[in-house]
């Protein structure tokens, strides 16, 4: 390792602490995934790894929040504002998944194609594909950015109808009618943020392409316009300066904001639902201690998918001009946007095993909840953990 590309990676760092962040930045991109992919190849980084990780648990995502949104769609559960959260945050979590197939399904066919041909056989992309990537690239992150804030709000007002219960105002927006307006609240402002996502990237055209004289499976004088993408200088449009005050905006709002809101929310749902056991509660309140506890759940997988992220973000702002510590909070990033996707799976489960409604539900699409009326054993066991929404509050 030369003195020279220690100081690109790291300027501004003594030796022995560019030496240290690029140890450290080497074992977790290379140490910690030592799998031989051939031995010409060698050593595929983690990188690699997390985003064939992210692209499986995003098919198995889609298949379950597409069930997810079935059931939360019946009109039984359209009545409660919670319910309309949780759709509007399985609609999000499914864009996302759908992103992130329409962004690494292209990568991965190609690979296949270097198995069968010869590298400088393949084709570019065309344009249309790339466009897509585009598209996927900013829906992904903004659909990320609602559902954190969608979640953040659900927690709010849920710890506000616990904390103020003679509130009339507040119990208003208990019902999807008054709740849905609280929801486009929220939504449209981040709306616009999905063109400034789109416009990071920039498809610029290289030039015509033509396959070598040796490649099968083209017509005579074939060729093809090459494109590539290009991360958009905003240095050049704004300067260096509105740069990073866009990007701590950005950090703050959808990363750093939601990180201290969330922890705060989750503390206040605990509490309730400990002070809740303490006392008798009547079958309304009990139902509304439910609703906290599924609510609670939510905070907390919101949390734990989120509040790291938040911390990376603001890290990210103070070594902007560092591009090895950029490129290794890039890859923790990489990460945490994996336990984001397992986050967007697992919410059908924690309804399912939380609500008794959505149980239901869920029976009466597949015709199983007159097998469950007729068995005694089945209802008595099901009755036990009965979790139900239906006349719970937001």
């Amino acid at each position: 390792m030369t003195t020279d590309i220690l100081s690109l990676n790291f300027p501004g760092l003594s030796k022995d602490a560019a030496m240290f962040w690029y140890r450290v930045d080497s074992f977790v991109r290379y140490g910690i995934s030592r799998i031989p992919v051939s031995p010409n190849l060698g050593f595929r980084p983690l990188s690699h790894y997390l985003d064939y990780f992210n692209y499986v648990i995003s098919i198995i995502g889609i298949v379950c929040n597409v069930f997810h949104l079935i059931v939360l769609t019946r009109k039984p559960m359209r009545a409660l504002t919670i319910n309309i959260f949780l759709i509007s945050i399985g609609i999000c979590d499914l864009g996302r998944m759908l992103s992130i197939l329409t962004i690494f399904t292209p990568q991965y066919y190609l690979h296949f194609q270097q198995k069968v041909v010869p590298g400088t056989c393949i084709s570019p992309m065309y344009f249309l594909t790339m466009v897509l990537i585009e598209i996927g690239t900013a829906t992904f992150k903004l659909t990320q950015e609602v559902s954190v804030w969608l979640g953040v709000t659900m927690a709010i007002l849920r710890a506000l109808v616990i904390k103020y219960p003679l509130n009339q105002r507040i119990h208003s927006y208990i019902d999807s009618q008054y709740g849905i307006r609280l929801l486009f609240l929220v939504t449209f402002p981040i709306l616009p943020f999905w063109y400034f996502h789109f416009w990071q990237l920039t498809i610029h055209e290289i030039g015509p392409w033509t396959p070598p004289a040796n490649c099968t499976g083209y017509s005579t004088n074939y060729s093809q316009i090459l494109y590539m993408f290009y991360v958009t200088d905003a240095t050049s449009i704004f300067g260096e300066t509105i740069q990073k005050i866009i990007l701590l905006t950005e950090g703050i709002l959808f990363r750093l904001i939601p990180s201290i809101i969330l922890p705060v929310a989750t503390i206040i749902l605990i509490y309730e639902i400990k002070k809740a056991k303490k006392i008798s509660l009547s079958k309304r309140e009990e139902s509304n201690d439910k609703s906290t506890k599924l609510v609670s759940f939510f905070t907390i997988s919101f949390l734990i998918a989120t509040a790291p992220i938040g911390m990376l973000y603001l890290v990210e702002f103070f070594v902007y001009d560092i591009v090895g510590l950029m490129n290794l909070i890039d890859l923790f990033s990489d990460v945490f946007s994996v336990l984001s996707s397992i986050n967007g799976t697992i919410h059908f489960l924690i309804c399912f095993f939380m609500s008794s409604q959505y149980r239901s539900t869920a029976r009466n699409l597949f015709g199983l909840e007159k097998i469950f009326r007729s068995s005694p054993h089945l209802m008595t066991q099901s009755g036990t953990s009965a979790k139900c929404l239906k006349s719970s509050k937001a």
